[in-house]
This record gives structure tokens, sequence and C-alpha cells, in this order.
């Protein structure tokens, strides 16, 4: 059974979640990164803290971030990081790239950054057998 969510705040500002197979997680957001938009992330990934977990990020369509919503994230894979197998942003922004890289190392370098569909999607086919992207 894939779980899946969906947001749509005041600003525009979208994610859509889903977890296509056991402990992977595919988050896709557009508009700006807001707080609110990490804090439903968060809410999502709660009670998935078990070993080997698999994200994936595809903020193609996200064009800015809220640093706090980059903190609190940061923060989150800070003290779950051993529940964390995988994490990969796919992202076009050079501003959400340059997000991404600074707090890629707090967490010990866990975060991939892919600059394509392509190389994602594979890591996401990887990930789980089940797991296909959209």
């Amino acid at each position: 059974m894939v779980r899946s969510d969906q947001l749509e705040d005041p600003l525009g500002n979208r994610l859509s979640s889903r977890e296509p197979a056991p402990g992977v997680l595919h988050f896709q957001a557009s508009g700006r990164l807001s707080l609110e938009v990490a804090r439903r992330i968060l809410e999502f990934t709660e009670g998935r803290r078990t070993p080997g977990l698999a994200a994936f990020h595809d903020w193609w369509g996200v064009e800015s971030y809220d640093t706090k919503a980059r903190y609190l994230l940061t923060k989150w894979v800070v003290t779950n990081r051993q529940a964390i197998r995988e994490a990969h942003v796919l992202s076009r922004s050079r501003l959400v790239r340059m997000g991404v890289s600074v707090a890629n190392i707090s967490v010990a370098g866990i975060g991939v950054l892919h600059d394509g569909h392509e190389s994602f999607a594979e890591a996401l086919r990887k990930a789980s057998p089940l797991a296909q992207a959209s």
C-alpha cells in the first residue's frame, strides 16, 4: 500500500509526499520551501526512523527556501542520522543547491545532489524495486 499526502499552502507552495515502498520516502515540492512545507515533510517522516530510511526530495520546482525550513530539516537529519541510509535531492535552483550543500556539511555528507531527472530516478529505482519516480 502506497501512503501519500498532499499540501498546498495559501501562497501556492506545494508538497506531495509518498512512501512507494517501505522505508522509501519520495517528496515533490514546488514554489518556496517554507517552514510549513518542512514541517509537513517531518510529519510524514515521523514513525519511519527505522534503520535504512531512504529519502528522495524532488525539488526541481523549488526556487527558494526559508532559512528556518533548512535549519529544521537539517536538525532533524542530524538527530536521526543513524536511521538514514541515503538522502537524494533533485534541484535546478542554484540557491537551493547551495543550501543543500551547506546543510550536507552538518550531516556528514549523507546528501546526494542531482541536477538531472535521470540520475535521481535511477537512484530511486535502486532504493526499491517497487519505487518508481513520478
